[in-house]
């Protein structure tokens, strides 16, 4: 198995072939967990509904509005519990939901290389379901990620990510994420699959596909989620409905926006 520090190295280069690897991509909207540079158009709305199924289940709900050309902004409302799988211990476990709201930028590198820079912040409970009082939290999570194609192979991600404590858990606070998405069948089935790196709650990766639904702008994703190494996270499964802003086909215009 690599060493840590060698995942590291890849994942460094692999964002600056990001940068500088010339094609056009196809809103803040994600393949499994890494966001995307793709910026809802105005006046649309982006909406995705993810199930997290490990041994506590979980809920994550985003949803994108588009603003002036470039920003988007919305909401999310994270790690909502499902179900408890660890019986009388999950007392003594943080299953608490993350109230946050949401705004990125697109800002475009050339008409084939975009870039996108977000912010997420809210609110949420610290301590146990054994605590008498949950002291209230600041929660925070910002991003920088590149999106390119490579014209008839698929679309290429690659940033950095840094969340507070609150946020990410134990574990790193700074880290980098790569993603992917490769068409099978043109606008109905693709290859998906990203990953967080590091060693906090949030650092998975997911591996998996995405269909489309032919005429509509809805999706659905299926994937395994695998712990990064170092992150004692746990395997799972990943469920995600979408409703994709814009174009689902992908192709940009200017600014990083959906036609």
């Amino acid at each position: 198995m690599p060493r840590l520090i060698d995942c590291f190295r890849i994942a460094a280069l692999a964002v600056v072939i990001g940068i500088f690897w010339a094609g056009p991509c196809a809103a803040q909207q994600n393949l499994f967990n890494v966001p995307s540079a793709r910026i809802t158009p105005p006046e649309d709305v982006f909406f995705q509904q993810q199930f997290n199924f490990l041994q506590d289940g979980a809920s994550n709900t985003t949803i994108e509005f588009g603003l002036w050309e470039g920003f988007e902004a919305g909401f999310n409302i994270l790690d909502v519990p499902l179900y408890l799988g660890g019986g009388i211990a999950d007392l003594d476990s943080n299953n608490t939901a993350d109230f946050l709201v949401n705004l990125q930028k697109g800002i475009p590198l050339s008409e084939l290389v975009h870039l996108g820079i977000g912010t997420q912040l809210g609110v949420t409970q610290l301590g146990t379901a054994l605590d008498a009082q949950r002291p209230t939290a600041l929660v925070n999570f910002d991003w920088i990620v590149v999106e390119s194609e490579i014209p008839d192979v698929g679309f290429f991600y690659g940033g950095a990510y840094y969340g507070n404590k609150p946020y990410l858990g134990k574990g790193n606070t700074l880290g980098l994420m790569l993603g992917t998405e490769v068409p099978i069948v043109e606008d109905k089935f693709s290859f998906m699959a990203d990953v967080l790196m590091g060693s906090n709650d949030i650092s998975v990766a997911v591996i998996g596909g995405v269909y489309t639904f032919p005429g509509t702008r809805w999706q659905l994703s299926l994937g395994a989620q695998l712990p990064f190494p170092g992150s004692h996270n746990d395997f799972g499964a990943v469920l995600e409905i979408t409703r994709v802003a814009g174009n689902p086909k992908r192709e940009l215009g200017p600014l990083g926006t959906l036609p």
